[in-house]
């Protein structure tokens, strides 16, 4: 698209913001200071964009050096340009144009910048592959490894340029304490489940809460799952409950690990839980927790008893327009009943176009 140049008056507080640097064309201090050096009345030079006024310096200067991370990768996925915020964000270095993939693998092989926990990087990048750069926007939540949790947004143009947008939202997600508890309760009293660190029945539940205004505010999709370990009573009853506590924790690791950081687990009964899959269909929320059970079955979560094997049963659905948090919850532990009375080791899911309907999946991977 042709842009109209517009003559921009110079002025001399000028010179402070020519050092905004743009990674895929020159910089602008190398374009604009010339015309800065020329007499009063010339024509500002064509640049990679045209500046109406001294306002779009002022601007160019604020994204740099602002909190939220800017970053913009071109139609080959190279970084080309970041602001500091993004760089920090991402555990980037942005003279070295990453990839997109680069990034990812970087801030998995280091553990630093965003949080990802997988075992099999090939296999969470081929994941994620299938959102991103899928759709012209989309907004999720992640972390990173220092527990800052972010809000990130995606907006891919017409021609291949994707810009990212990285916003913390910490503060946003810490739960309010409860009046005179500021100087006794530490962040997460009341809020973790002790054995297996996870958000307690509460917790998850307000998380709950949370991402579906978030999911209504943005037109996203959010998805959940009710799972339970299968035949957990039997096995503490025959190896006793320090046996049947490891396994909790062991699940609980499992599907920490090879789910995306973005998802939140919590634990809501004995050998029950809740899993929230922000921006994820119900067929990306039944993909996933396949791939958890083939996991599984490889695992042993015993060192004392290493034939011992477990699996899980499912129930999953996606949270509707008008739905309040016990709407959904409610048709996933329905799923979960049906799943169980097939023979438990499956998941069932709600289907999304007729919501009293329910059908199984067996949870092989592909």
């Amino acid at each position: 698209m042709q842009l109209e140049t517009v003559r921009a008056e110079k002025s001399d507080d000028i010179w402070p913001f020519l050092t905004v640097s743009n990674r895929f064309g020159p910089r602008h201090d190398d374009i604009l200071r010339p015309w800065a050096e020329s007499p009063r009345n010339a024509s500002p030079p064509r640049g990679p964009f045209d500046l109406d006024s001294t306002i779009d310096l002022h601007l160019l200067a604020c994204l740099n050096v602002g909190s939220t991370g800017i970053g913009l990768f071109d139609p080959m996925e190279r970084l080309r340009h970041a602001n500091p915020a993004f760089a920090e964000a991402y555990a980037a270095r942005v003279d070295d144009q990453p990839s997109w993939e680069a990034l990812m693998r970087g801030c998995h092989a280091n553990r630093r910048g965003l949080l990802i926990e997988t075992d099999d990087i090939e296999a969470w990048l081929a994941s994620e592959r299938r959102s991103h750069r899928q759709m012209p926007s989309r907004a999720f939540e992640s972390r990173r490894v220092d527990g800052q949790r972010l809000w990130i947004t995606e907006s891919l143009q017409s021609d291949g340029w994707l810009l990212v947008v990285v916003s913390d939202v910490t503060a946003l997600s810490a739960p309010a304490p409860a009046d005179g508890d500021e100087a006794h309760a530490s962040p997460d009293a009341g809020q973790i489940d002790v054995l297996t660190g996870l958000p307690n029945r509460r917790n998850i539940l307000h998380r709950l809460d949370t991402l579906l205004a978030t999911s209504r505010q943005l037109r996203m999709p959010l998805s959940l799952a009710v799972l339970e370990i299968d035949d957990f009573g039997t096995a503490v009853g025959q190896h006793g409950r320090e046996d049947g506590d490891r396994l909790l924790e062991h699940f609980a690791g499992q599907v920490r690990r090879h789910l995306r950081p973005l998802d939140e687990l919590g634990r809501i009964g004995d050998c029950g839980f809740l899993l929230l899959m922000p921006n994820t269909t119900i067929t990306g929320a039944d993909e996933a927790l396949a791939r958890l059970r083939g996991a599984l079955r490889g695992a042993v979560p015993l060192p004392t008893r290493p034939g011992f094997r477990y699996d899980f049963s499912a129930g999953v659905a996606p949270v509707l327009a008008a739905d309040g948090p016990s709407d959904a919850f409610t048709r996933a532990d329905g799923a979960l009943y049906l799943a169980k009375t097939r023979g438990r080791g499956c998941q069932a899911l709600v289907d999304p176009g007729e919501v009293g309907a329910l059908r199984a999946t067996s949870g092989a991977t592909a």
